[in-house]
């Protein structure tokens, strides 16, 4: 896998090849694969330059093959904390809210 991942940036130079903040190209060595799935992987990308972290969706299809790139403050291991997880939905929130509520009332009375 690290060999095809390898041949995918340097036989692609379109995809991902620099980094969005500082324009300093980048090389394999600084992506760390997330997740890989039959048709694409998603990479976390750092660019030793500026530190900035990329989070990186690239897919291969009929069509070709395609990437898109998120700038992100997180680093791979807290992306693959969080990847796969349910989102939060508004019942989560309310839940939270309510809990807090109910803390703020318990440490008022002490």
């Amino acid at each position: 896998m690290s060999d095809e991942l390898f041949n995918l940036f340097n036989n692609n130079p379109n995809l991902v090849s620099f980094c969005p903040v500082c324009n300093q190209k980048f090389h394999s060595l600084q992506a760390t694969v997330i997740s890989e799935k039959k048709n694409g992987y998603l990479m976390h990308v750092y660019c030793r330059k500026c530190q900035a972290s990329l989070l990186t969706l690239i897919s291969a299809d009929n069509s070709g093959i395609n990437s898109v790139g998120l700038i992100t403050d997180l680093a791979p291991n807290e992306v693959k904390k969080f990847y796969g997880n349910l989102p939060i939905c508004d019942d989560d929130i309310l839940s939270i809210h309510q809990l807090l509520a109910q803390k703020k009332v318990l440490i008022d009375k002490l």
